[in-house]
C-alpha cells in the first residue's frame, strides 16, 4: 500500500473533499439519532493519509451471539475501494480475541467517500468473556478496544 504524506495544504483539501454516504440500507433505516452519531464520528475521524481506514463505533451481540462490528470506512484514496478478503481484527487490550476475513463485494466506496458497515463476526466465547455487552458498547473515546484492518 502506498502511503503519501500530506502538506498543510493537501490536508485542508482533504477534509473538504471526503464526504459521508450511507449505503442505501443504511440511508432508508437509520435512525435520526444514530444518524447524528456517525455523523459526529465522521467529523472526528478524518483520515489524515493518502489510505482506507476503519473506525469502529458500536460493538453489539446479535440473537445467535455473533458479534456485530458498526464502522466507519474511510476511503482517502483517490481509487474506488472494495472489501475482498480483508481480515479485520478485534483486539482488546492489545490481544487479537477474534478475527474474521471479508468480502463484501456489492459495496463499493468511492474515492474520499466515508461510508458506515456492520462486519458479523461468528461467536465467539473468549470475547464473550472479556466483555459483557447488553445491548451495544460505543467504541469512541476508549483506548481498550482496538480494530485492525
Amino acid at each position: 500500500m502506498l502511503v503519501v504524506k500530506l502538506n498543510k495544504n493537501a490536508f485542508l483539501w482533504r477534509i473538504i473533499m471526503q464526504k459521508l454516504q450511507f449505503e442505501e440500507a443504511w440511508d432508508k433505516t437509520i435512525s435520526e439519532k444514530d444518524r447524528s452519531f456517525i455523523k459526529e464520528i465522521f467529523k472526528m475521524d478524518m483520515p489524515l493519509e493518502n489510505r482506507v481506514l476503519l473506525s469502529p463505533f458500536w460493538l453489539a451481540k446479535n440473537y445467535k451471539k455473533e458479534w456485530l462490528l458498526s464502522a466507519l470506512i474511510h476511503n482517502g484514496t483517490n481509487e474506488v475501494f472494495t472489501i475482498s478478503n480483508h481480515k479485520i481484527s478485534i483486539v482488546v487490550d492489545d490481544q487479537v480475541v477474534h478475527e474474521a476475513v471479508f468480502s463484501v463485494p456489492r459495496l463499493e466506496i468511492k474515492p474520499f467517500t466515508s461510508m458506515s458497515w456492520t462486519f458479523i463476526f461468528p461467536s465467539n466465547e473468549k470475547l464473550e468473556e472479556i466483555l459483557e455487552v447488553e445491548d451495544r458498547y460505543v467504541l469512541t473515546n476508549q483506548k481498550r478496544i482496538r480494530v485492525c484492518f
